[in-house]
């Protein structure tokens, strides 16, 4: 059995409730990994350097 990011389990076998609660454990503590990184804080503390998009075209690009 693999497991990929939350939600993607792939298997040939018959996957126990066990298993999909150890896949949800583990993804929860990865998520509180990088909400106590400082660089998460910093990153959602950072000012926004977006620019707004303008109104499209009526014509054709091409």
């Amino acid at each position: 059995m693999s497991i990929g990011t939350f939600g993607n389990i792939y298997s040939d076998e018959l996957i126990t409730a066990w298993e999909i609660i150890d896949a949800i454990i583990h993804e929860w503590h990865e998520s509180a990994v990088a909400m106590a990184s400082p660089e998460l804080a910093d990153a959602f503390s950072a000012e926004t350097d977006e620019v707004p998009l303008k109104s499209p075209s009526t014509q054709s690009p091409v």
